[in-house]
């Protein structure tokens, strides 16, 4: 039996009000029944209702201040539920926010045109000293003004203008 929580020791966790894995547990015998998924589909809907329940088995955590107890369920490690991703989410996020430049800008994610694409293996990104996310110069104006073609667009000086 639980002993009683002293004040400002140990607290009871809050229970978020809706999870992936509620909706899961909810709904997911319907989406089985109604969709034709496949057998990774179905461990991962699976994975994701049993993560932190009982069902995974788990451990009485106890406070050494006061002695409260309350369990702690293992999770399904797999890479599709939110709640074992959690943790590796916010270190990939954090990773990424200390590459971020003091500096306004927009990250612009596009898909090139086949032609284009053999370009990209040509002059692959040159992280230079000064920055990780220097990319080696390329004349794109060179592919529209056949008046270039025989100009190099390898330039060691990525603000040159062009």
């Amino acid at each position: 039996m639980a002993r009683p929580v002293r004040a400002g020791c140990c607290s009871p966790r809050s229970v978020p009000g809706l999870e992936v894995a509620t909706i899961v547990r909810a709904h997911g015998a319907a989406v089985r029944q109604q969709q034709a998924l496949s057998r990774e589909q179905r461990h991962a809907l699976r994975s994701i209702a049993v993560c932190r329940t009982p069902a995974l088995g788990g451990h009485l955590d106890v406070c050494s201040q006061c002695g409260f107890e309350r369990p702690a369920y293992h999770s399904g490690r797999n890479r599709h539920c939110p709640k074992c991703q959690s943790l590796a989410q916010a270190r990939w996020i954090e990773q990424r926010m200390a590459r971020v430049l003091d500096v306004d800008y927009f990250h612009v994610v596009f898909t090139l045109p086949a032609a284009l694409r053999s370009l990209t293996l040509a002059h692959p990104c040159d992280p230079g000293p000064e920055s990780p996310r220097r990319v080696r110069s390329f004349d794109w104006h060179r592919l529209s003004c056949p008046s270039r073609e025989g100009t190099s667009n390898d330039r060691d000086d990525p603000q040159d203008g062009h």
